[in-house]
This record gives C-alpha cells, structure tokens and sequence, in this order.
C-alpha cells in the first residue's frame, strides 16, 4: 500500500506524493489505472468520474507486488466532505 496526497489524476494514471518509508523523503509516484481498477470513495465503489478526484485528496493506493508495481489495483479515498 501506499498513502499519500493527491497531485493528479486522469481516467487512466493517478499522481500521488508520498513519504518513502526507509529515506523518509517526500517522492512522487505515479500509477496506472487498468480496466480492473477498483476506485472507493469512502466506503462505497465508485467509477473514476463519480469519485471526483482532486489535488490535495488523501490516496491509500493498494498495488499487487507479484504482477505490476505501476498497477493500481485499489485506489481508496476518503469520504466526501459534507
């Protein structure tokens, strides 16, 4: 998993920055958005249009170390705001 912030999205490849773990460093990742890609708003699956990604929104990114690095397979975002 990775979290971070948003710094761009398009209906196939999200931007995110993010803190490296071991470096402690701030570092821009991007990855893409296949057509297996589950997008949550909160707790509920929504498509990349319905899902309003934003700069600045908070990503947890869920990839699969075995088949793609780049892949996203789970792109969670927080609730939106009321």
């Amino acid at each position: 998993e990775v979290r971070g912030t948003v710094i761009s999205a398009t209906p196939t490849a999200i931007t995110v920055s993010a803190v490296d773990e071991t470096t402690k460093k701030t570092t821009s990742e991007t990855f893409d958005i296949g057509k297996d890609t589950k997008i949550q708003r909160g707790t509920k699956v929504v498509s990349f249009a319905d899902a309003k990604i934003v700069k600045g929104d908070k990503v947890t990114i869920t990839i699969d170390h075995e088949l793609d690095m780049h892949l996203a397979m789970v792109i969670k975002l927080e609730a939106p705001k009321k």
